[in-house]
């Protein structure tokens, strides 16, 4: 009797599997070595920049999967509505989410844009400047910090190549351990 109210509140397969990719990449994004050797700040927006590059490094990973598309929307709906949920727990008041919202998505897309012209180079120097750029907030040379993520954005994007699509189609994002 009451069917269609169950669908109503019932979650879309893909968006069970968005949140569970969406923490693979949040755990992955929290992973110390960032913010402690690698000298990424560690704040709300040092945290939405390692997001972002590991987004950058699923979505480049599944841009090929026809079947995983409606899940990939899913996953890049959750990303921005957490972003709303995010603001609000810090105090946003109601009136100003939304352009909040809109300018974190902007930045979110233009670093997804930005990282994959970077990293379509065959050298990291353009990568290491987006990243200087984007993550550090630095228009100076790159140093050795952007060069350690470079690489690992370079190294992260062969392991997750590796995995077959089934595994990311049941939720399941498994990043190489982080190195030093």
């Amino acid at each position: 009797m009451f069917e269609w109210f169950k669908n109503l509140i019932q979650e879309k397969p893909e968006t069970e599997v968005a949140r569970k990719l969406y923490a693979g990449i949040v755990a992955q994004a929290r992973q110390q070595v960032f913010y402690s050797r690698w000298q990424v700040a560690d704040t709300v927006d040092g945290r939405f920049d390692m997001i972002a590059v590991h987004l950058f490094l699923l979505l480049k990973r599944l841009k090929d999967e026809s079947e995983l598309k409606p899940m990939v929307q899913e996953l890049v709906n959750l990303v921005v509505t957490d972003m709303d949920s995010s603001l609000r727990e810090m105090g946003a008041s109601d009136m100003s989410v939304g352009k909040k919202v809109q300018k974190m998505a902007r930045a979110l897309y233009g670093r997804l844009e930005a990282y994959q012209d970077a990293y379509d180079q065959v050298d990291n120097q353009m990568l290491m400047a987006v990243i200087n750029r984007n993550v550090f907030r630095s228009e100076e040379d790159p140093d050795e910090a952007a060069m350690h993520i470079a690489e690992y954005m370079r190294s992260q994007s062969e392991f997750l190549n590796q995995q077959p699509s089934l595994e990311f189609a049941r939720g399941m994002v498994a990043f190489n351990e982080v190195g030093n």
